[in-house]
């Protein structure tokens, strides 16, 4: 051994040293001990658990620690602990695993030699849990979770109130026991060990179980109340029983429980839309029974919910659907418009059609589940209402007005339901430059800049926030008719009147012209045709005439006005003399220098005409019959237009 200088005294030190490892060294006054000690061997190892396992060695005179080893090739753990006994429990380490022990002596001096390695196990771990069952008034098995690589385990049952007295100990190949005459109202302290191929016995694992002395129920019935979300619990009578317990479990885990001292009792305040499992145990003291007599039932649907509508506007067809609920066969949707007429639907499915819906109207739509239990038919609550409003009504009777004197178009109409502003479109006979168009909160509106002589198709439809009503169609919209233009006239030759003519107006019906002299009084004629012919004028006189169209209702503004001058005079001072010894007649009149030609006219009884022509104020008309009345009337030509004829005189032939 080599000798180390400049170690303090009482320190500890790490060496290396061939043929060992790490070896811990503590440095003491070299005045103690200046010779390495001698070597202890192990001479006693025991696993007394599957984490711990108990080491003795030999004492050795001259060593004043014993460093222990213990190392695992299996897992790679290794520790190393210094002791100044000669033995110790070492713990935390892993089941079932191999260990090699070894101590190496210390003093002063040194390290002594390495001792011979000891190979410890330990032992297997319990299970992990163990459960019991009671299967008979004195008997149940217990079982528990199998352990790897275990074949063989021991079971050790005691009193709980007594525990150095054992009920029973024995090895069990397999994973549950058993056990028979148990006593009633008895606690057992319960141990399950594993034993390893060298048939060691590892630490137990203990529960405490307490044994029922009541019989079990073996008949549970249930009545449930829609209308109280309660139910009425019975069963059969339990010998020694001196109360019972009810247990309600539903599907969530939500557990409702009463008690009774007959065999009866109430469970409230159930959930709707739960299955629930009802088992009932009978007690005494502090004893309790066991069983598997259960049975269930639906409690009463829930209201349904996530509600929603889709509303056709262009049909008022509204789809109310819902999402399905627990133990709902049917559903029972409701609608009630804002009149209080009530529409209800019955259906398997989560949705339901309402068709007959009215326009305009709110509706209010709950649904309501029913269970298909044979024994109770129950209905869950109404859910929550959900509204909306069908598409507005079309407006009804729409007249529409014009101001005959401007473009304006005034519409009026009784008010839809369910609307919330209105729009006018008016189609005139122009195409796209006759469409015009108007909308109100109100129940009329004006249109202006309307062409005149229009003759508009009326449309409205109302509307909400979503829909349109379907078109409604109005009274037609006129428009005054449009001014007459290019108005002309036409001096009827030889009579007392003039013809006027004009283009036609859009818009009018008949046309009404006028004729006023110089002195203001007026001459008029109307017609459907764009022709017209005013009579009663004065001859040779001047006329300012125009012309106004009218469609019953309006009439358009008067025409630009013309100048017509009539036609000329009939010749005055008109006399006749008989020449009866020629039989002519000598016709004279006063004549004008403006005149070109005048002729004379004599007609007879019978019609005949005789007649002259002359440029002077007279001739002769020869020819005449005897004894007739003659009409005798003249004229005059300016070589434009002939005059109007003078007033008849009557003369006599001779006989």
């Amino acid at each position: 051994m080599k000798e180390v200088f400049g170690l303090k005294t009482g320190t500890l030190y790490t060496v290396t040293i061939k043929g060992f490892m790490y070896y811990t060294v503590l440095c003491v006054d070299t005045k103690i001990a200046r010779t390495a000690p001698g070597t202890s061997q192990i001479t006693y190892s025991k696993s007394i658990s599957s984490t711990a396992i108990w080491l003795e060695w030999e004492w050795v005179q001259t060593a004043l620690q014993y460093i222990l080893m213990v190392n695992s090739t299996l897992t790679g753990e290794r520790y190393n602990f210094t002791y100044a006994n000669n033995s110790t429990l070492v713990g935390n380490l892993r089941p079932a695993t191999m260990y090699d022990c070894y101590v190496v002596t210390s003093n002063a001096g040194g390290l002594g030699a390495k001792s011979k390695v000891r190979t410890v196990t330990t032992l297997i771990q319990p299970p992990a849990a163990v459960t019991v069952l009671q299967t008979g008034p004195q008997s149940a098995r217990i079982s528990w979770q199998p352990v790897d690589k275990v074949l063989v385990y021991q079971i050790t049952i005691k009193n709980w109130n007594s525990p150095n007295t054992t009920l029973y100990s024995n090895t069990v190949f397999n994973n549950s026991l058993d056990m028979t005459n148990m006593s009633p109202c008895s606690s057992y302290l319960i141990s399950v060990s594993s034993i390893n191929a060298l048939l060691e016995v590892g630490e137990p694992k203990q529960i405490n179980y307490t044994t029922s002395t009541l019989g079990p129920v073996t008949s549970v019935s249930v009545d449930y109340s829609c209308a109280t979300y309660s139910a009425s619990v019975t069963w059969t009578t339990v010998f020694g029983a001196t109360s019972y317990r009810a247990t309600a479990v539903s599907r969530s885990g939500t557990v409702l429980s009463c008690t009774s001292n007959t065999t009866m009792c109430q469970l409230v305040n159930l959930a709707c839309g739960e299955n629930y499992i009802v088992h009932v145990t009978a007690q005494s003291n502090n004893c309790e029974s066991t069983g598997n007599a259960t049975t269930s039932f639906q409690t009463v649907p829930c209201a349904p919910s996530n509600l929603m509508l889709y509303r056709e506007c262009s049909s008022n067809v509204i789809i109310f659907s819902w999402a399905p609920n627990n133990y709902s066969a049917y559903y029972f949707a409701r609608a009630v418009d804002s009149v209080g007429k009530v529409m209800e639907c019955m259906t398997t499915d989560t949705s339901c059609f309402f068709t007959d819906t009215t326009c305009g109207r709110l509706y209010n739509f709950t649904v309501s589940g029913s269970s298909s239990s044979v024994k109770q038919q129950c209905n869950s609550a109404s859910s929550s209402a959900i509204q909306i409003r069908t598409a507005p009504c079309p407006p009804r009777n729409m007249r529409t007005s014009s101001n005959c004197q401007t473009d304006v178009l005034t519409s009026s109409w009784e008010g839809a339901d369910g609307a919330l502003r209105y729009t006018v479109e008016a189609f005139g006979n122009r195409g796209n430059q006759s469409y015009y168009t108007c909308s109100s909160l109100k129940q009329s509106c004006t249109i202006t800049g309307i062409n005149c002589g229009e003759s508009l198709t009326m449309i409205i439809t109302a509307a909400d926030n979503e829909c349109s009503s379907v078109l409604s169609l109005g009274e037609v919209g006129q428009t005054a008719p449009c001014k007459p233009q290019s108005l002309s006239a036409v001096v009827d030759c030889g009579s007392d009147s003039i013809s006027l003519t004009w283009e036609a107006s859009l818009g009018s019906v008949f046309y009404m012209a006028t004729a006023v002299d110089r002195f203001g009084t007026s001459y008029t004629c109307s017609s459907m045709d764009v022709r017209c012919q005013i009579t009663g004028l004065s001859c040779e006189s001047n006329y300012t005439a125009s012309v106004m169209a009218s469609d019953i209702r309006c009439n358009s503004s008067v025409s630009d006005n013309i100048t017509v001058q009539t036609g000329p005079c009939p010749p005055q001072g008109v006399q006749a003399v008989l020449d009866c010894q020629q039989n002519q007649a000598l016709v004279s009149w006063k004549g004008s220098p403006s005149v070109i030609s005048f002729t004379a006219t004599m007609e007879d009884e019978a019609g005949g005409l005789l007649s002259c022509s002359t440029t002077a104020s007279s001739c002769r008309i020869p020819n005449l019959k005897c004894g007739q009345v003659y009409g005798i009337s003249v004229l005059h030509h300016d070589g434009i237009c002939p005059s109007m004829t003078s007033r008849a005189m009557q003369m006599r032939s001779g006989l």
